[in-house]
């Protein structure tokens, strides 16, 4: 509504991303929370911590947890965590994880949260397990939020997205991009 209001003859948009909520049994209970939300301290979690994803922001929330006193048991399916921070970032996170005695559980997949516990599979193993945790965290990424995007298209001359809206990644890409578009018009 503002945008019709004002009547500019081009628009910006830097909506960003929200997180990706995976197609898991009990992903929406009570007792699942997201990172983002965490770390703004939107969210308060128990004493006993289940982190679903091992990039570099489930890894960081895990430690953030961690200094808290939680216990935390990181779940990734990969076969390693925090694979998307820079080397020497990832060594010290890394380094301080096991200093903080949090558990990293790779090569696992999540079959279903229930509450007070999360069930897993065990990629190298081939074997279910069920993991104790009073709260799961999701951090499994991001997906842009082109909502707005899609709005808007064909009702201004020109319209531009920036950021995570385009795709989650960087600020350096959102800088970049918007430097881009500030030249184009």
């Amino acid at each position: 509504s503002m945008v019709h209001k004002i009547n500019p003859n081009a628009v910006i948009l830097a909506t960003g991303a929200r997180p990706l909520i995976p197609n898991i049994q009990g992903v929406n209970g009570k007792n699942v929370v997201n990172a983002w939300d965490v770390l703004s301290g939107k969210v308060q979690v128990g004493e006993e911590i289940l982190v679903a994803g091992g990039g570099e922001v489930g890894c960081e929330t895990a430690e953030f947890l961690a200094e808290k006193g939680k216990s935390i048991t990181i779940v990734e399916m990969l076969n390693d965590v925090a694979l998307d921070a820079e080397p020497i970032t990832r060594e010290l996170l890394l380094k301080r994880l096991g200093e903080k005695k949090v558990k990293i559980l790779t090569s696992n997949v999540i079959l279903e949260i229930i509450e007070g516990s999360v069930s897993i599979f065990d990629i190298k193993n081939s074997r279910r397990k069920i993991i104790k945790a009073e709260d799961v965290v999701l951090s499994l990424g991001a997906k842009a939020d082109d909502k707005l995007f899609k709005e808007l298209k064909g009702e201004v001359e020109e319209l531009y997205m920036i950021g995570d809206c385009v795709k989650p990644r960087r600020i350096i890409d959102a800088i970049y991009e918007g430097f881009h578009v500030g030249r184009e018009i």
